[in-house]
């Protein structure tokens, strides 16, 4: 029979062993367990089980976070936390939820209420036609809760820039504003009507400032704001035809070409050659026949040099500016013209200027002009045959091309029937005209090329009704002149 004792322990001098070969009688034999020993197995099977169990948790609790075993050997303490650790806790907690306190009171009643808290922003178009009335707006906004007083708008406008009108009324020189008050979170705005002449392209801009006090504050602050926009077109176009190469002392002629585009602010406008110390301006006059009922362009000198223009259309109309420069002060001179509008302020602003440059030469196409072989003045007789040679030479730096050489001969006494001329030339009114379809080498001279027109004609025999003449009547009057560029000559 086996006993297990109160420690779980089996008592061994309760077993009885054998030695030697068991048999199957002896297993047979052998008694089996009472319903005590069986009850009292388990009861050692289940208490086995649950030391067990302990030795499990207690290994849990004795392995560190990486499961490795913990040295009991060695005590760790902690030191208990004071009073004073505890009371600095409690400032910090309070401070933390003071802080927070604070913020939401700002953000939710104050809101900003600092002295840039203000929003100030100009806009506009971006591209305006020239003479067009167009609006700027100025945006002011107090963001934050405190009031502000005595702000203060001052505006800097473009230099072309014709201030109209604006709402609310400015209070000096159409570009200051007095505000007295700001309240908290409100906002304005001012508008301004102008317009701008310039010239195509280019860019202008708009700034502005406001000064302001806020509340509690004795400091004055500023908050600026800017506006750039460009003129995409003038509303009329102009294109010009010149002589690239004048000569000094004769007559050249600038045509211009113009028509009103779709939108064109500009019913009339002003032109103005920029005078210079060389330039004579003889003339300004719509080409053709001016219309009966007054509808096309026109054109009125006001002063030397300046004229109204006005009768644009849609379709091109052109008028021709004529001018002489009198000496040569450089090689290359600019002549420019301006065209401006008159606008409310009783100021002119030009919408175009335009530079023409020329190649300036002196009249070095030297003519000589002899008589029965003499350049002075000399007397003749009724019936004298009269040989002229009209010598002509480049004494320039530049070629010289379609010359246009002529001879002016006037008086009541030449016999036009006995002209010789073997070059041909035209004969206009009381002129010879010789041009490169008379004399080939007309086409270029170039510098110090030369030549002779030979030519002569008589005059006509003495007749009694030249004795009721005056005594001034009795000459012949010649002298040659020349152009450049196959322009025509009048007679003088």
């Amino acid at each position: 029979m086996v006993k297990i004792n109160k420690n779980n322990q089996l008592e061994p001098d309760k077993i009885k062993i054998r030695k030697g070969k068991s048999g199957l009688s002896e297993f047979i034999n052998h008694p089996l367990p009472t319903d005590d020993e069986v009850e009292e197995f388990e009861e050692v099977m289940e208490e086995e089980a649950r030391e067990d169990e302990i030795d499990e948790s207690l290994s849990e609790i004795y392995q560190d976070e990486k499961g490795n075993p913990v040295d009991v050997g060695k005590l760790n303490i902690k030191k208990k936390q004071g009073l004073f650790f505890w009371f600095l806790k409690l400032v910090f907690s309070l401070a933390v939820v003071g802080g927070l306190g604070y913020g939401a009171y700002y953000y939710v009643f104050l809101g900003g209420s600092d002295s840039t808290a203000l929003e100030f922003s100009i806009s506009g178009p971006d591209k305006v036609i020239a003479g067009e009335e167009f609006f700027y707006t100025l945006d002011y906004k107090n963001a934050s809760s405190a009031s502000i007083k005595n702000a203060r708008i001052e505006m800097t406008y473009p230099e072309n820039f014709i201030f109209l009108d604006s709402l609310p009324l400015a209070n000096g020189k159409n570009s200051i504003w007095q505000i007295s008050e700001v309240s908290a979170r409100a906002s304005g705005s001012i508008k301004i009507k102008g317009k701008i002449i310039n010239e195509k392209d280019t860019s202008n801009v708009i700034s502005g400032k406001i000064l302001y006090t806020p509340e509690n504050f004795s400091s004055e602050f500023k908050k600026e704001a800017s506006k750039s926009f460009s003129i995409e077109d003038t509303g009329v176009t102009l294109d010009f035809d010149y002589s690239s190469a004048v000569l000094v002392g004769e007559e050249n002629e600038i045509t211009v070409k113009v028509k009103s585009q779709e939108k064109n602010f500009f019913p009339q406008f002003k032109l103005t050659v920029d005078p210079a110390e060389n330039l004579d301006i003889i003339s300004a006059a719509v080409a053709g026949e001016k219309p009966k009922d007054n509808s096309g362009l026109t054109i009125e000198k006001i002063l030397p040099g300046v004229w109204n223009m006005g009768g644009l259309k849609a379709e091109e109309q052109e008028f021709t500016i004529k001018y002489k420069l009198n000496k040569k002060m450089s090689d290359a001179q600019d002549i420019t013209l301006r065209f401006e509008n008159s606008a409310e302020d009783d100021k002119t602003y030009a919408f175009l200027e335009k530079k023409l440059n020329v190649e300036v030469m002196k009249s070095d196409l030297n003519l000589t002009l002899i008589i029965n072989g003499s350049k002075n003045d000399q007397a003749i007789k009724f019936g004298d045959k009269l040989n002229y040679s009209l010598s002509y030479v480049n004494k320039g730096e530049t070629d010289m091309k379609d010359v246009v050489i002529m001879a002016v001969l006037d008086s009541s006494f030449l016999d036009r029937a006995t002209l010789s001329d073997e070059n041909k030339g035209a004969e206009k009114g009381n002129s010879i005209i010789w041009t490169k379809e008379e004399i080939p080498s007309l086409a270029e001279l170039k510098p110090e090329q030369e030549g002779v027109i030979d030519f002569s004609l008589s005059l006509v025999p003495f007749a009694d009704k030249y004795l009721n003449y005056s005594a001034n009547d009795f000459q012949v009057k010649s002298y040659a002149q020349f152009n450049i560029g196959g322009g025509d000559l009048s007679s003088g």
